[in-house]
């Protein structure tokens, strides 16, 4: 029984429906406080509905808990990043690249950070070395782009851009992100193939 609702929550996570995720997640936390998992989850759920303060409290419990530091000191990472707390993104974010000096969306991240922070050189790095590890994560994605509008000094359409994944929380699959990075450089041949791929990967936009 718990293990379907873990999947279903899980499901309706994936999914972007977070608040009936958390239905299920406060649900069960009920009988076990201290799951790990359960706590990240809903942290994961609480960040992406802009409640900062839950995800906070969430992501330290689980990390408490003894969940593993590397998912947790990144999404720490992230919460720390919107609310502009730098130093304490920083700190989450090379917490977790120290345990895993792969994890490709800790990397893009943490350019990003540079980025906000006026340390392009060192932004560039990073997002280059988060594109060789996995350049076809939505997350790495995401923040290629917002470089590639950074860079293309369009600060108007990188303010739209962010409304916009935010809004949408980051659902698109990568070819859907990588159409519109392609559209940017007007090569809209290319954009279309991987606009239809995304279509055939999620045709209802889910």
């Amino acid at each position: 029984m718990q293990f379907d609702k873990i999947a279903e929550a899980s499901h309706y996570y994936e999914l972007g429906r977070y608040e009936q995720a958390l239905t299920l997640i406060t649900d069960m936390l009920s009988d076990n406080l201290n799951d790990g998992f359960l706590l990240y989850l809903a942290a994961e759920c609480y960040y992406n509905t802009d409640n900062y303060s839950d995800a906070e409290q969430h992501a330290i419990e689980s990390l408490n808990s003894g969940y593993p530091s590397e998912k947790t000191n990144y999404l720490l990472g992230r919460i720390y990043m919107d609310l502009d707390q730098f130093a304490d993104a920083e700190k989450c974010f090379l917490e977790a690249l120290h345990l895993n000096s792969s994890n490709a969306s800790a990397l893009s991240a943490y350019g990003m950070l540079m980025l906000r922070t006026g340390h392009e050189k060192k932004a560039v790095q990073l997002i280059k070395d988060s594109m060789r590890v996995d350049p076809e994560s939505s997350v790495v994605l995401h923040y290629k782009l917002m470089y590639v509008l950074y860079r293309n000094k369009n600060t108007k359409e990188l303010k739209i851009w962010s409304d916009f994944y935010t809004a949408r929380q980051m659902k698109y699959p990568s070819w859907f992100t990588w159409g519109f990075i392609i559209c940017t450089k007007k090569n809209y041949k290319e954009a279309r193939e991987n606009f239809r791929q995304a279509f055939l990967i999620a045709p209802t936009g889910q």
